[in-house]
């Protein structure tokens, strides 16, 4: 289930994305996740194993005293349906307790998650209050009533054996004792370890059915999850691409949109209309416009990101992707930057050089050897920037999509980032790059420009011609 749940996470449809919050996947992959497993685990084997007791107890109970034996099947038969409807209750209120954990499983983690905020604002007190709101007042207060049903059960459970009891004997001394003979001391000792076997076997049925029931509830919200939308990975043609290949013009483009109309979710209209696009080889291609003109939707088409309503969009080659948000994972500073890539020293002295991470590489404690992240070394926006773009130059991509990047860094560092990584001689000057910025003063140094407007391209072409 957890490797079927982080492959399904990898690939949820923006709808998915706004149903499905980290609380509710963090339910799944541990509550949910364990539940099911139990059930497989030891539920499931319990329970065939006392389905076996039971049929067993009462077929040699029926040969020992004839029909009286029924007498205490009547009695299991009124006391199973109550017991069954009880942990019917308990599991219907186990999955309402669950919504009720996603909720505070989102806030556990939002507190996690910025911990350090929290600790400077010293906001630990309206956060404990808002966990406890939701574990005092929603969770205990089921978690108490699904306790009350479930010493009722126990209570029905222990009581109904003996209920059987007395009803197979009672009845056999008043109505059956002709066939088998009187009521005597062995027809009760061989009857009271069959009666002891029931009894450990019903004993063990209530525990079963609040465990089926959550594991029926948990399996029906994993199997919720696991159907849910997907990208629609046919959005992007996505080909291989020759590095060496030294074919015609067309050959070199590796990124061409012909009348692409994308949308973020299938009941939305189209974020971009109309988008005709081609980056080729070596290419730098600037994307612009003003705030909310479609350049972060440009992007995320690109990446096969949102729906195709019309048009075609194929991408040749890797794609290494710098978003406007930058990603740290939690490992030291040269994980992150290697990403699972082989240690190559000089081009990785290249790349911390060219992204401007000497000076801090320098400062840092261990230099790149330090962790970073929320376990780590606190970086700020600008060095998580740098450290996101040379992950990218690392992973020697053909195709870079870099969502203005430049904007979280100072314009000193602005400039040599553009000088040796980003611009007409810099790392990536053999790749196609498509650069999303609000930076004009880097515009003559481009090749082309595209610019947005309410989601369509008003301008197109070189610095020159955008000019005129």
């Amino acid at each position: 289930y957890m490797t079927a749940i982080y492959q399904k996470l990898l690939a949820l449809s923006n709808d998915a994305r706004q149903k499905y919050d980290s609380g509710s996947i963090v339910t799944h992959m541990s509550i949910d996740s364990e539940n099911v497993t139990t059930f497989f685990k030891q539920t499931s084997q319990d329970l065939w194993y006392d389905s076996v007791c039971i049929i067993i107890s009462l077929s040699m109970l029926l040969r020992l005293l004839g029909w009286s034996a029924f007498a205490g099947v009547a009695v299991m038969l009124v006391c199973t349906p109550i017991m069954s409807h009880i942990g019917q209750i308990i599991g219907a209120r186990s999955k309402l307790l669950m919504s009720y954990r996603d909720q505070r499983m989102g806030i556990m983690n939002e507190v996690i998650t910025g911990i350090r905020v929290v600790k400077m604002y010293a906001w630990e007190l309206p956060f404990i209050k808002r966990i406890n709101n939701v574990r005092v007042k929603l969770e205990l207060g089921i978690i108490r009533k699904n306790n009350m049903l479930s010493a009722i059960l126990d209570s029905a459970t222990t009581l109904a054996p003996f209920m059987v009891l007395f009803a197979t004997f009672g009845t056999y001394s008043l109505f059956d004792n002709v066939s088998h003979g009187p009521l005597n001391a062995q027809l009760v000792f061989v009857g009271i370890p069959l009666i002891t076997i029931l009894r450990l076997s019903l004993a063990r049925v209530p525990q079963t059915i609040p465990a089926i029931s959550q594991a029926i509830a948990s399996s029906r919200r994993i199997t919720d999850f696991l159907t849910s939308s997907e990208i629609d990975f046919a959005a992007v043609d996505r080909r291989p691409y020759d590095r060496n290949s030294s074919g015609s013009a067309a050959d070199d483009v590796i990124v061409d949109i012909k009348g692409g109309s994308f949308k973020w979710s299938s009941a939305e209209q189209p974020a971009i209309r109309d988008i005709d696009i081609q980056c080729r080889r070596s290419e730098l291609l600037a994307v612009i416009g003003r705030v909310a003109s479609g350049k972060s939707s440009l992007v995320s088409a690109i990446l096969g990101d949102m729906i195709k309503c019309s048009g075609s969009a194929t991408v040749c080659g890797s794609i290494a992707y710098v978003a406007q948000q930058p990603w740290i994972l939690n490992a030291t500073l040269r994980d992150n930057i290697l990403f699972g890539s082989d240690y190559d020293p000089a081009f990785y002295s290249r790349v911390i050089d060219a992204c401007a991470l000497r000076q801090d590489v320098d400062a840092l404690p261990a230099g790149d050897m330090s962790e970073i992240g929320e376990r780590g070394i606190n970086l700020s926006g600008g060095q998580k920037m740098r450290v996101s773009l040379a992950r990218a130059v690392y992973a020697r991509a053909d195709v870079y999509i870099l969502d203005d990047p430049l904007a979280a860094v100072d314009a000193h560092v602005s400039k040599h980032i553009f000088t040796h990584v980003l611009g007409p001689r810099g790392m990536l000057q053999s790749r196609a790059r498509i650069l999303v910025t609000n930076a004009v003063q880097y515009l003559n140094s481009v090749d082309n420009i595209v610019m947005l407007c309410d989601g369509r391209i008003i301008e197109q072409g070189s610095t020159a011609q955008a000019m005129e």
